[in-house]
């Protein structure tokens, strides 16, 4: 019998990491993970994408976005291991003290498969779509393999998360055009790397984001894990929050705390 998947050990965040995160709305941040424990995570990973493809759109149906990635959210609920991958104390203690929060539920993960051949991801903010009243919200990207620039790898612009552009079209050229000039105009730079082999990165909800074409012929395999802060209180969702408001917070009641199955605590200080 197979030993259960856990990240629960602990990992280090020194005082120099969370002064950078909160300085520049991002961090990249080494050794995070092992090389045994990525080749733990991807048949796993795997094995969810690997089903939602039977029903996916064809890469021929019109659309945009499903040409670029194999997206499955809400993935934690498709067996014990991917919760395990969601529910990990690590990542969730990282965030906590990442951001400087008093805890942290799970929004919603996500797997995503750039294809080979696919373009580049537009620039956007995430709490643009997250109908979450609170700054205290971040992504966390796990690669499952080294990513090269080629490859595309996610790139963020620095200090973008204090700045927030607050548009709805952000995923759109006209909306992307107006949002790098808004960043540009406030001098924020955009930093691009590729990630070795168990690096993650996390970011704000607020910080800029956006991935670069996939020019290989290799799939790059990412799982995302998105928090917010415990106590964070239901927004009235906008137009573009609307979804995400239906699919990850089952519809919260508006101005009252989230706290449901739907978004479980994941860590909070002093456990």
């Amino acid at each position: 019998m197979s030993t259960p998947l856990s990240f629960d050990d602990p990992f280090v965040v020194t005082p120099a990491m969370r002064e950078q995160f909160q300085r520049d709305g991002f961090i990249r941040i080494k050794n995070v993970l092992s090389a045994d424990e990525i080749d733990r995570i991807r048949p796993v990973v795997d094995e969810v994408v690997t089903e939602a493809q039977k029903t996916y759109p064809s890469l021929d149906a019109d659309g945009f976005y499903h040409k670029q990635f194999v997206q499955v959210s809400a993935s934690w609920k498709a067996s014990p291991a991917m919760k395990a991958i969601a529910f990990s104390k690590r990542f969730a203690k990282m965030a906590t003290e990442l951001m400087g929060a008093r805890g942290v539920r799970l929004y919603h993960d996500q797997s995503l498969y750039k294809i080979p051949g696919s373009s580049r991801t537009f620039h956007h903010q995430d709490l643009s779509y997250w109908p979450l009243a609170t700054e205290k919200a971040c992504a966390l990207w796990i690669p499952l393999q080294a990513v090269t620039m080629e490859m595309g790898p996610l790139g963020f612009y620095r200090g973008s998360h204090r700045i927030p552009y607050r548009s709805p079209d952000v995923i759109t050229p006209d909306g992307e055009e107006k949002m790098v000039e808004h960043l540009k105009a406030n001098g924020c730079a955009a930093s691009w790397e590729p990630y070795e082999l168990g690096e993650v990165s996390f970011h704000f909800g607020w910080t800029c984001h956006a991935a670069l074409a996939n020019t290989t012929s290799v799939v790059r395999k990412v799982h995302t894990i998105n928090y917010f802060e415990d106590g964070t209180v239901a927004a009235e969702p906008l137009p573009q929050q609307e979804l995400d408001w239906k699919l990850f917070l089952r519809k919260a009641k508006i101005g009252e705390p989230i706290a449901s199955r739907h978004n479980p605590l994941l860590w909070e200080n002093g456990a």
